[in-house]
Order: C-alpha cells, then structure tokens, then sequence
C-alpha cells in the first residue's frame, strides 16, 4: 500500500485520489488476495457504527486476531469505540485493540477503499467484489 501513495503523501484516503490511481489501489487490493467483510447499516452513523463495531468484535472471536487496528476519530468517540468493544469482548475472545491515525498504519488504508468501492456501486462494486467474504447487515439499537 505504501508504494501506491502519491508523492509525498502521508497515506492513502480513497476518495481524494485520481480515478486512475483509485483503479490501480482496487486492482493491487484484489491482487494480493486481501480479504474483506462490509458491514452495512442504515440510520444515524454513530448508531450504525456502534451496531457495525460491536457486530465485527464478535466476527473477530472466531477468527483469533493478532489485534484490531481502528482509525482514531478524537478521544470522545474514540472512548465511545472502546465502550463498544469492551461489552461486544465481554461475549466474545480477547485480542488487543488500537486507536491508530491513518498515516500510522497502512492497513487502515484497505478499509478505506473497500468501503469506498462497496458503496459507490456498480463498475466499483464489481471490483472489489473478489475480496469480500461476506455483507453483514446491522441494526442500530
């Protein structure tokens, strides 16, 4: 991922990059055989995001992550994340969890594309299509 950054850039955010640069990240993204779940919801997005965190820390308990890397939105809602995430462990493994900022980590650029692919449809969504396992659909509480 790093060496699809544009010069000088510090990360990867989708949605500001080229089409053609966006088709070259979708295509490398297939390529390395990365593997992807897209959680959808409808509804507030702080209720949505509760819904779809606490949904994906449970997925995560079958799978035995190392850890779950999250890109930190500021410390209120990074708070409200690990309140999510510490009652969805309650039922679930235990695995360590970081707030990290996008340049920090590379891997929170794949999420970044995926969603973006994913949601915008048609020619996008049959890019990507190759790496999702599954469409979870959440419901906000």
């Amino acid at each position: 991922m790093r060496g699809l950054r544009m010069p000088g850039a510090r990360r990867i955010h989708f949605k500001h990059e080229r089409d053609t640069v966006q088709k070259d990240i979708a295509a490398a993204i297939v390529e390395a055989e990365v593997r992807a779940r897209v959680y959808v919801g409808r509804g507030k997005s702080e209720a949505v995001r509760r819904a779809a965190l606490g949904t994906l820390v449970g997925d995560l308990a079958s799978l035995n992550p190392h850890r779950l890397i999250l890109d930190t939105r500021g410390e209120a809602a990074d708070r409200a994340d690990r309140g999510v995430i510490a009652s969805a462990k309650v039922r679930s493994a235990r695995f360590p969890y970081e707030h990290l900022r996008s340049f920090e980590e590379p891997g929170l650029w794949l999420p970044d594309a995926v969603a973006w692919c994913w949601g915008a449809g048609g020619e996008w969504r049959k890019r990507i299509d190759p790496v999702i396992d599954a469409v979870r659909d959440v419901v906000p509480r």
